[in-house]
C-alpha cells in the first residue's frame, strides 16, 4: 500500500524521528494495521474494503501532521480519525463473514449433496416396486417397501391435494384417500 505520509517524508527530507510525537503514535498506529493485515492475508484472509478506507484516514492525517509542521500551523484536526485497533475489528469482522459464507456454501453442497442422494434413494425404491409389479400400494406399504419415498410423500402432504413423488422415470401419486398408483414415465 503506498502511503501518501511516507512520499512527503521523502520529498522534505525528513525522518520519522523529526515529526511531532502525534504524527509518530499515528505512523505506529498506522504500521500496527499494516501488521494486522499481513497476518491475515498470510492465514488466506481478504482484507475489507472498510480497513483499507480506514488506513488511507490514517495516512491522511499523518500527511497533514507533516504540513503542519512544515507550515509550522496547526490546522490538523487534535485525534487521528481511526487506531490500529479499528483496522484489527474490521479485519476480524470481514473474516467472520467470510467464514459465515463458507459456512453457508459449504452447507449448500451439503444439502446438495444430499438431496441428489435422496433423489437416487427414491428412484431405486420406485424401480424395487415396479420391477416388484407393486403398482398399487396403501401407504403403510409404501411405509415398509420404500421408507424414502414414505418420507419424501409425506415432507410435503397437503390434505385434498394430489400428493406423491415423482422421478424422471417414475410416478406414484395418490388415487384415493391414502392409496397410491405407481407408474414408469
Amino acid at each position: 500500500m503506498d502511503l501518501q505520509y511516507v512520499k512527503e517524508l521523502e520529498k522534505q527530507g525528513l525522518q520519522v524521528k523529526d515529526l511531532p510525537e502525534d504524527a509518530r503514535t499515528g505512523i505506529k498506529e498506522i504500521n500496527k494495521a499494516l501488521s494486522f493485515i499481513k497476518m491475515g492475508e498470510a492465514k488466506g484472509k481478504t482484507t475489507s474494503p472498510d480497513a483499507i478506507k480506514k488506513i488511507k484516514a490514517m495516512d491522511k492525517w499523518v500527511l497533514y501532521e507533516i504540513y503542519d509542521l512544515i507550515e509550522d500551523t496547526d490546522k490538523n484536526e487534535d485525534e487521528i480519525p481511526y487506531e490500529s485497533d479499528d483496522v484489527e475489528e474490521d479485519i476480524i469482522e470481514n473474516n467472520e463473514e467470510d467464514n459465515e459464507n463458507d459456512n453457508e456454501e459449504t452447507e449448500k453442497r451439503s444439502n446438495l449433496v444430499q438431496t441428489n442422494a435422496a433423489v437416487n434413494k427414491i428412484n431405486n425404491e420406485l424401480y424395487e416396486l415396479f420391477k416388484n409389479n407393486k403398482t398399487e400400494l396403501k401407504i403403510d406399504e409404501i411405509k415398509s417397501y420404500a421408507p424414502t419415498v414414505y418420507k419424501a410423500i409425506f415432507d410435503v402432504y397437503q390434505s385434498g391435494e394430489v400428493n406423491g413423488v415423482q422421478s424422471d422415470k417414475f410416478s406414484l401419486l395418490e388415487t384415493n384417500e391414502q392409496e397410491y398408483k405407481l407408474e414408469q414415465i
